[in-house]
C-alpha cells in the first residue's frame, strides 16, 4: 500500500519542481543533489519521505537497540552534532559517529557516494564473525 501511494505521488511531481520548491524546505540546493542526478537517482522520494519521518521517536528507537549503530553528520549541520548526545544517552553501547568534513545536512544527498562506502565498511564490520 506504501509503494502504491509513493508511486501516486510521484506521478505528479517531475525533479524540477521538487528541486525549486520542496528541497529549499529543506535546505538543499541543486547543487547539493547533483551527483544523485548525476547518477540517474531521483530526488522525488527525499521529500516524501522526511515528512513520512516527521514525528517519529528516533530517540527511543535507538535506545531499544542492542545491535551496533552508525551515526553519520554533516561537520556543517551543527543543530543535528548538537542533538547527538540526546540520541545516544539511552543507548546501551556506544555508536560510531562519523561526521563528513564540510557537509552540510542530509549527507546520503550531499555525497551519496561517500556515504554509501561508510555504509558497506560499516556493515561489514559488523557482520563479519
Amino acid at each position: 500500500m506504501l509503494k502504491k501511494l509513493f508511486k501516486d505521488l510521484l506521478a505528479f511531481v517531475d525533479e524540477q519542481t521538487v528541486l525549486e520548491k520542496d528541497m529549499g524546505n529543506f535546505a538543499f540546493t541543486p547543487a547539493d543533489t547533483k551527483p544523485i542526478q548525476e547518477a540517474d537517482g531521483s530526488i522525488r522520494i527525499v521529500p516524501v519521505a522526511v515528512r513520512a519521518l516527521m514525528g517519529e521517536d528516533f530517540k527511543a528507537r535507538l535506545a531499544a537497540r542492542s545491535q551496533p549503530v552508525l551515526i553519520v553528520n554533516g561537520s556543517d549541520d551543527t543543530r543535528a552534532i548538537a542533538k547527538e548526545p540526546g540520541f545516544v544517552a539511552g543507548m546501551s553501547r556506544p555508536p560510531q559517529i562519523v561526521h563528513f568534513e564540510s557537509t552540510g545536512h542530509g549527507v546520503s544527498i550531499r555525497a551519496p557516494a561517500k556515504f554509501a562506502a561508510m555504509v558497506n565498511e560499516f556493515a561489514a564490520k559488523v557482520t563479519t564473525p
